[in-house]
């Protein structure tokens, strides 16, 4: 028993040492946002702050997960947002003197809610999709929004063009397509 508990714990630093290695505390970072996650097509930046002694270098990159690479310029990054799932960025500082300290951070780009709006008898109906859960909702009707009704369905709807603008749990915003009632 003890020999095993040895061994577990010489993998467990090991394990600890392998996967920190190349990574660095020389940055400070934090995103525009204040969190980690970001919702599909929203814009972001991280703010990329160096560490004091680190105003030396020859040149601070990053690179995202599609392979652009770019300078960090006035300590911001723009963050491609289009594609939802983990997005990582690598910041690569070369310094003067050869050296190279990377160091990864990874951001959640949360996909966009989907609604769809259906037509049953004398209501039309806000139906989620792919797991969304709806928390808000405000009703278009020919290109203007109607105030009063913000409940995921309408009842009697008049002849006109309906659509609703919505917002999900994660705080994304989306909107659903086009219902015409003649």
């Amino acid at each position: 028993m003890k020999y095993s508990l040895r061994i577990l714990l010489l993998f467990s630093l090991v394990l600890v040492t392998f996967s920190s290695l190349g990574q660095h505390r020389f940055v400070m970072i934090e995103t525009t946002s204040g969190n980690d996650s970001v919702c599909q097509g929203k814009p972001i930046g991280v703010i990329v702050k160096l560490v004091s002694g680190y105003d030396n270098y020859k040149s601070f990159v990053c690179t995202d997960s599609q392979g652009v690479r770019r300078e960090v310029e006035n300590e911001l990054v723009k963050v491609n947002t289009a594609d939802s799932g983990v997005q990582k960025l690598r910041f690569t500082l070369e310094l003067i003197t050869g050296e190279r300290l990377d160091t990864i951070v990874l951001l959640n780009i949360l996909p966009k809610p989907t609604v769809a709006i259906q037509l049953k008898g004398k209501e039309i109906r806000v139906k989620s999709q792919k797991n969304t859960v709806v928390t808000s909702y405000r009703w278009i009707y020919n290109g203007s929004i109607v105030d009063e009704f913000i409940s995921q369905s309408y009842k009697n709807p008049k002849a006109g063009t309906y659509s609703v603008i919505f917002k999900d749990d994660r705080g994304c915003n989306g909107s659903s397509n086009l219902v015409k009632i003649e």
